[in-house]
C-alpha cells in the first residue's frame, strides 16, 4: 500500500484538554488540515468521530461539578504503561483483565467482563464519565500458540458489537496494536519488516474504516507507525520495523515497550492517557 494510500485512512488530532468542567462535559476535538503531519510523517493519531453532545451524569444531579473520568481497559501494554492516575484535572481508572479472562478481546468478551466494568465504572457518583480507551487486539492477532493472523470475521462482529455498546455509555478510543518485531519478522515476504506488512498494520486499518463508516463517537489512535522507522524510495515514504528501532522501542521479548517506546506513541494518545514506564 502506498504512503498515501495509509495517510487516507489514518485518524486526525487527539482531543484538546480542559482542565476544569462546572457541569458535564465532553472533551473536544480539534481537527487539523488534511494531510497533515507530526514530526516522524505519521497522520494525526486520535480518530476524527465527534463527541456527542453532553449528557446528564447517570448518578449525580445535572450542574453539579464533577471531575471527568477516563476508564482504560488493556493487556500487558497497559500494565506496563502504569497510565497516570490524575492527569490535568481527570480521573483516571486502569482495568486489565485478569489471567482466567485472557487479555484479549476473545476473552474478555466471551465473559462479558468488558461491559461489566464499563457500566460499573460509569455509574460511580465521583465522577463524570467522559472518555474510555479501549487497548485490546494485539493478542488476537499474535497468539502465542502460533504465527501472526488476522482476526476472525466472527470475533471482529462481537468486537464491533461491544465497542458500540460501550460508545452509548462514553465516547471510545481504540488504541491500534503495536507491530511485534518477535513475530513480524518471522513473515516469509522479503520486505517482511514493512509496516504495512504486518498484523497490526492490518488490525489497525480495519479499526480506522469501521470508526469512519460509523461517523460516532469511536475514534482510533494510530500508534503502531511510530515504531518503525521513515525512509524514502523513489520519492515514495515507507515505515520499516528496522534493527535499531526494534531494540529502541521494544524490550528484549520483541513484543512489550522500552520507555522510550511508550514516549514515542504517547503523543498519540489522548492527553488524559499519560504513561509512566
Amino acid at each position: 500500500m502506498a504512503a498515501e494510500d495509509q495517510d487516507n485512512d489514518a485518524p486526525v488530532s487527539p482531543p484538546h484538554k480542559r482542565r476544569a468542567i462546572q457541569r458535564p462535559r465532553s472533551p473536544l476535538r480539534e481537527t487539523p488540515a488534511a494531510g497533515a503531519e507530526d514530526r516522524d510523517g505519521s497522520p494525526g493519531g486520535n480518530g476524527g468521530s465527534p463527541i456527542p453532545s453532553p449528557v446528564e451524569h447517570p448518578v449525580r444531579p445535572w450542574g453539579d461539578t464533577v471531575r471527568p473520568a477516563g476508564l482504560i481497559i488493556g493487556d500487558s501494554l497497559v500494565r506496563h504503561a502504569r497510565f497516570a492516575a490524575d492527569a490535568d484535572n481527570w480521573r483516571v481508572t486502569v482495568w486489565v483483565p485478569p489471567a482466567d479472562i485472557g487479555e484479549h478481546w476473545a476473552g474478555c468478551l466471551s465473559s462479558g467482563a468488558l461491559i461489566e466494568v464499563v457500566r460499573t465504572w460509569a455509574n460511580t457518583k465521583e465522577v463524570y464519565p467522559a472518555a474510555v480507551a479501549l487497548w485490546l487486539g494485539g493478542n488476537d492477532v499474535y497468539p502465542p500458540d502460533g504465527r501472526r493472523r488476522t482476526m476472525s470475521k466472527e470475533l471482529w462482529s462481537s468486537v464491533t458489537a461491544q465497542v458500540a455498546e460501550v460508545a452509548a455509555i462514553a465516547p471510545v478510543t481504540l488504541v491500534g496494536p503495536t507491530p511485534r518485531p518477535s513475530r513480524d519478522r518471522l513473515a516469509d515476504d522479503y520486505e517482511r519488516d514493512r509496516w504495512e506488512n504486518t498484523a497490526a498494520f492490518g488490525l489497525e486499518r480495519q479499526m480506522v474504516r469501521w470508526a469512519r463508516k460509523r461517523n460516532g463517537n469511536v475514534s482510533v489512535a494510530c500508534v503502531g507507525r511510530c515504531l518503525t522507522k521513515r525512509r524514502n524510495h523513489g520519492g515514495e515514504s515507507r515505515y520499516f520495523l528496522t534493527d535499531d528501532v526494534a531494540t529502541e522501542y521494544f524490550q528484549p521479548d520483541g513484543i512489550h515497550l522500552t520507555a522510550a517506546g511508550y514516549r514515542r506513541i504517547a503523543t498519540r494518545l489522548p492527553p488524559w492517557m499519560v504513561p509512566r514506564p
